[in-house]
Formats: C-alpha cells, structure tokens, sequence
C-alpha cells in the first residue's frame, strides 16, 4: 500500500511519499516530474525538481522565477531581469523605503502580489508596476544601490524585473466554460493555483484529465454551492453524482466583494485555502491523475468575475 503524509505551512507544501511508490518513478531525472501514466516530463519555466522521483515540480517561492523550463535546483529560481528602460508605462509608483538588500525583492513580489508582469525600479528610491514593457532601451541604469542583484535604475531610467507571475481576468455566465490553457495559463506540471473570485454563489472549478470527459479523472470543486451554503468537492459535473465527497459550511462568496482562494491538487488530495480564514481543508479522493486541464464556470444563470494567478 502506498502512503502519503500532505504537511503545510505558510507558503509551502511538503508531500512525502512512502517507498514502495518512490521505486515506481525512479527513472525520471532532475528537472522532469512524472506523469501518473507514468511518462517523464520536463518541469515548466518558474518551476524546478531537485530530487526525483516526484510527481509534481516545485514553485518559485514569491515572485522569483528560472530562465528556462528544467531547473534542477531552488538556486535556480531568480528575479528576472529585462533590462534598462525609459518612459515605462507604470502605474503604483511607491517609495522604496527598505534596506539595499531587499529592495528588488520587496519591488518585485509587491507588483507580482499585484498582478502585474513587470517590477520597475527607478535610482533604488522608486517602486512601480507595468502590464507590458513599452518603453525604450537606455543606458542610464548607473545606480548600485541594491545591494549584490546590480543596478537599481538611474536618475529618469528604470531597471526592469519579470515578476514571474500572470494575471488573467475571466468573467463566466451560467454554463459557459472557460479553458485556462486557451488564456495562457498552462497548469501541466503543477500543483497549486490561487485565485480571486467576485460571484453571489456557485463558482465552479474543474481539475480534469481529459477536456472531453466528466465523469473519469475529473474532480470539480464549487465555491458558493447551494445558494452560497457551502464549499464542495465531487466528482461528477453538475452534481450527477447524489451528494458530495466533501463539504464545507459557510458563506464563503459575497456578491460585493473579491473572495481569495487557493486549490491544490497532490497524489488525489484536494486542498482548499480559504483567504478569510487563512485556512486550509484538505480531503483525500481517491482519485488519482494528472491534471491537464483546469476549467472555470458559473452555473444556473449566475455570473462569476474571475481573477486568476499563475
């Protein structure tokens, strides 16, 4: 039998996973993750996997990321600088009131936590956000006052960073589906996704193996489910099944303001992150598989204002 103890603390999951399922993917190599079906496959950019075997790679932790897809080593996760501009379109500019040596951090997890893509540091006094890189080359990014990353931009120049992360803005009405993969959202390979979510009730999230099928390798996990009464996680769309695996009581949705949420998906284990408990609910399916698809919808005529991370 092959067991798995799920642990959590604040920003990170640790999955052991016992021997006897450790001898299966053994022939996976540093930088890949295996598949349930047991193909190796290479961890995405912003990921990496240190030891194999595993069946998921691990995320950057905040708004680092890797240069290529198959980092092999934590080391490998970096804040990713673009280069020196000017006349940047940013908006959020704020005052860089922290010492030298985190100041690209603080710079650029504040914009990721945002959701922008670009950090822009200008003289290391400066901190700005950007949703594209529009602005010219320069030459001006003469300021080290940053501690050991470099320069920090200049007296009108900025030293732009990637923040590594991606926000997309859905909005579903009713039955109408909505692919994550088709927004750029590619969730092969891992194992979390947060979210933010503006609906009444009944917000649908569907973890699926197959985009076609419903009803095999397929877990759906609803926000708001029976008139915002509860949380529930099953395995049957549009509750086809009779109940629940799982459920959670409470009006975790409001029609007036942003819900934050993360889920989780590791070896059949479902975890919910509830953001205004600043708690986890985990629950154990049963259900193995590797997740290719993530699909959002609303249901029953209701609308559900997405904003997804990755």
């Amino acid at each position: 039998m092959v067991t798995t103890l799920l642990t959590r603390g604040v920003g990170y999951t640790s999955v052991i996973i016992s021997l006897s399922l450790l001898s299966a993917v053994s022939g996976c190599s540093p930088g890949e993750y295996q598949q349930y079906s047991g193909d190796c496959m290479t961890c995405p950019k912003g990921t990496y996997s240190e030891n194999p075997p595993s069946y998921r790679c691990l995320n950057c932790p905040n708004a680092t990321s890797t240069l290529t897809d198959g980092a092999t080593n934590h080391s490998d996760c970096v804040y990713e600088k673009v280069g020196c501009y000017e006349n940047l379109s940013t908006v959020n500019d704020t005052f860089l009131d922290v010492d030298n040596d985190v100041k690209v951090q603080s710079c650029v997890d504040s914009c990721a936590e945002w959701g922008y893509l670009y950090a822009a540091i200008q003289n290391a006094t400066s901190c700005s956000c950007a949703q594209m890189n529009d602005g010219t080359s320069s030459s001006g990014c003469d300021n080290t006052d940053c501690g050991a990353v470099g320069t920090c931009g200049g007296e009108t120049a900025t030293t732009v960073y990637r923040t590594g992360r991606r926000k997309v803005a859905i909005t579903t009405i009713d039955y109408t589906e909505e692919d994550l993969t088709a927004h750029g959202l590619n969730i092969s390979g891992m194992s979390e996704l947060e979210f933010r979510v503006l609906a009444c009730k009944d917000a649908h999230v569907r973890l699926m193996y197959d985009r076609a099928n419903y009803t095999h390798e397929f877990i759906e996990v609803v926000f708001g489910h029976s008139q915002n009464k509860y949380i529930g996680i099953r395995d049957r769309k549009h509750g086809v099944v009779v109940g629940d695996l799982a459920f959670y009581p409470g009006s975790y949705l409001d029609c007036f303001n942003w819900k934050f949420f993360r889920v989780s998906w590791e070896n059949g284990t479902i975890s919910i992150f509830i953001g205004d408990e600043n708690k986890w609910y985990s629950y154990d399916t049963g259900i193995v598989f590797d997740v290719n698809y993530l699909v959002i919808s609303a249901y029953g005529g209701t609308q559900c204002c997405w904003q997804m991370f990755a």
